[in-house]
């Protein structure tokens, strides 16, 4: 209803298009922040421990509807969602550049973004509940993909060294990662020599191995 108060009084006075949507943008945005920061409000009372591990939460749940990230165990979830840093963009702002280095995994919340291709050539639209910046992510390749937001975006950015960490600790939601989730040229030549020595999951894999056999042992 806002917004179409807002569209009334910009056509009145003969607002350009391009401002318009500029400020409905922006105005939508403003609405949906109030409106989670309402959600948020209604547990000001509650220890901040427990908002902390609510919002924690909220991530995790996030986190579990992406395809390459669902079978990892859930303390792994937990390590990843604790890792997300929030951000906001403008309009018109590239949140990527293709040949950058890679900045890691977005998951845009709120807004619009546009992919282009390493020539610039338009790809496609990503929106709420989209991600992107997987591909490249295993053999630290710089960014593939050039990204520019539309509109006013929220966006939860995912290091690459955090996932990387989580590979370590986790070797066998790395196998399974590998297998699912987009790559790039890069990647599937890593993968193919054999990374997981340079990415430490191998050593990982092979000390939890030691410590299984250690506690086998002491039970026996």
């Amino acid at each position: 209803y806002k917004l179409r108060e807002t569209l009334a009084v910009l056509r009145y006075f003969h607002i350009p298009q391009d401002l318009q949507t500029e400020i409905l943008s922006y105005q939508e945005h403003v609405l949906w922040n109030d409106t989670a920061n309402a959600y948020f409000n209604e547990t000001s009372m509650l220890p901040q421990a427990m908002r902390d591990t609510m919002l924690l939460q909220t991530r995790v749940d996030v986190l579990s509807h992406v395809p390459y990230l669902q079978g990892a165990p859930e303390i792994a979830m937990t390590q990843l969602a604790s890792a997300l840093i929030a951000t906001s963009v403008k309009p018109e702002e590239y949140i990527s550049f293709s040949g950058d280095p890679h900045a890691g995994v977005r998951f845009v919340l709120f807004g619009f973004v546009v992919r282009f291709d390493s020539r610039g050539v338009y790809v496609k639209t990503l929106r709420a509940g989209d991600f992107f910046g997987f591909e490249g992510i295993i053999s630290r390749e710089d960014e593939v993909h050039s990204h520019k937001a539309l509109s006013y975006c929220d966006i939860w950015m995912l290091p690459p060294s955090k996932l990387h960490d989580v590979f370590a600790k986790f070797p066998r939601f790395y196998e399974r990662f590998r297998q699912v989730a987009p790559m790039s040229a890069a990647d599937v030549e890593v993968a193919r020599t054999g990374s997981l020595h340079n990415l430490g999951v191998e050593d990982a894999y092979n000390s939890a191995n030691d410590q299984v056999t250690l506690l086998q042992s002491l039970r026996h």
